[in-house]
């Protein structure tokens, strides 16, 4: 969702919602990296599995989320 959409959306606790999906996301990937088991996603309709070796850290993307719900700590 881009910063426009989030501006424009009806519900104020959207953005919100977005960072957390986000964070989740970045601490699902964290925990698997620590206990070594895959993760599992759906990309372009596709089911896949990633295992830790193929786990890297996405940039941070909370900015773009927070900078439309004017919430400049990502939290």
């Amino acid at each position: 969702m881009t910063s426009d959409q989030l501006n424009k959306a009806r519900n104020p606790l959207l953005p919100a919602a977005v960072i957390a999906i986000q964070r989740a996301a970045l601490q699902a990937r964290q925990v698997a990296s620590q206990t070594q088991t895959a993760v599992v996603i759906s990309r372009d309709g596709k089911i896949e599995r990633i295992t830790p070796a193929k786990i890297q850290e996405p940039p941070q993307v909370y900015n773009d989320a927070a900078g439309a719900s004017g919430d400049k700590d990502g939290a």
